[in-house]
């Protein structure tokens, strides 16, 4: 699901609705957020005896005790964005690879119909083999996604910064939200940075600027990620082609083998 539903929230907030209200239609567990929060509750009880996943419910926590709510529901429904683009790429690439690799199978199937020959017992298990192949493909990149979880501890320590929430507990809140950062004592620890991107962050937090380099250092996490989902997009695609083409050969070596066999029965 993309950020629409949160942006939704933000922007019956910004008219005077009430927050349960637009948990509420926001439907699911939420609702449950909604009858807490009618209920006396603060956000962070709400969430949590919700069952919130755990980012979630860390953001809303600094957005409501920080008095950035807006600020929080804005960047919960970027989250939201980028995980429906990194999901809808991959889903894309594999239907692609589904169909020239259904090509593929298709076409040798025809083929061996035409000429009426027996389609292998062996071809048709390596058609399901090669297709259920693809979608485990799928699944576990889709686990894997490179880059998603660098630029996301990146993203809630600027909001965290921007909220003014200090080192230590941007610490604790960044493991509250199983995040898993780093053990250093300054921002380039925490974020595990190295390189250059730890002396740029270093260098700014000697200026009084480390807010706008680790904002930097997002949009710099984001674009790789988008860089890695693009190669994971054409590394599936060419699955697909790989896929085609072994089974039309697959194919071609069938059709020569019973070429063989009516050459050896004569």
């Amino acid at each position: 699901m993309d950020g629409k539903r949160y942006r939704q929230m933000l922007y019956g907030i910004q008219s005077g609705q009430p927050l349960a209200a637009g948990y509420r239609r926001m439907g699911g567990r939420y609702r449950r957020v909604a009858d807490a929060l009618e209920a006396g509750q603060s956000l962070g009880e709400a969430m949590t005896a919700a069952g919130v996943m755990p980012v979630e419910r860390i953001l809303s926590i600094v957005g409501e005790q920080a008095g950035k709510l807006e600020e929080s529901l804005e960047t919960l429904a970027t989250i939201q964005d980028a995980q429906h683009a990194y999901t809808r790429g991959l889903l894309g690439s594999f239907l692609r690879a589904v169909i020239v690799a259904g090509i593929g199978a298709g076409g040798a199937w025809g083929l061996m119909t035409w000429l009426n020959l027996d389609v292998p017992l062996w071809w048709r298990v390596w058609v399901v083999i090669a297709f259920v192949t693809l979608g485990l493909l799928t699944v576990v990149l889709s686990m894997m996604a490179p880059g998603w979880k660098r630029w996301l501890i990146r993203l809630c320590a600027r909001f965290m910064l921007e909220a003014g929430v200090s080192f230590l507990e941007t610490r604790r809140y960044l493991e509250l939200a199983r995040l898993s950062p780093g053990s250093g004592d300054d921002f380039a620890g925490l974020l595990r940075l190295s390189g250059e991107d730890a002396v740029f962050v270093r260098d700014a937090a000697a200026a009084g600027t480390t807010d706008d380099a680790v904002a930097r250092l997002e949009e710099r996490a984001m674009e790789r990620m988008k860089g890695w989902r693009n190669k994971l997009s054409t590394l599936m695609y060419y699955c697909g082609v790989v896929v085609a083409l072994a089974t039309v050969l697959a194919g071609v070596f069938a059709f020569a083998l019973a070429g063989f066999g009516s050459l050896g029965t004569n």
